[in-house]
């Protein structure tokens, strides 16, 4: 897995529009409080579009969750 760190330069309106939309993401499938297979799926498959993943987008997402959960624990529904 090749992990890129944009630190080095501005992030463009594109690399922004993809974590707004990977934000937006994590947050209808953790709307319930689960996450399914399907949902960590979904997430990943933004994540990995370009074939790589970003610190700035693991953050993304890590942040969301934090966000939308706060200090409850994330119920994992693998069935």
């Amino acid at each position: 897995m090749e992990i890129n760190h944009f630190h080095d330069h501005e992030l463009s309106i594109e690399e922004r529009q993809h974590l707004a939309k990977l934000k937006s993401c994590v947050e209808q499938v953790l709307a319930d409080g689960k996450l399914s297979l399907a949902d960590k799926d979904r997430i990943w498959q933004l994540i990995f579009e370009n074939g790589q993943a970003t610190v700035e987008e693991l953050r993304a997402v890590s942040d969301t969750i934090r966000e939308g959960l706060g200090n409850a624990a994330l119920e994992f529904d693998w069935q």
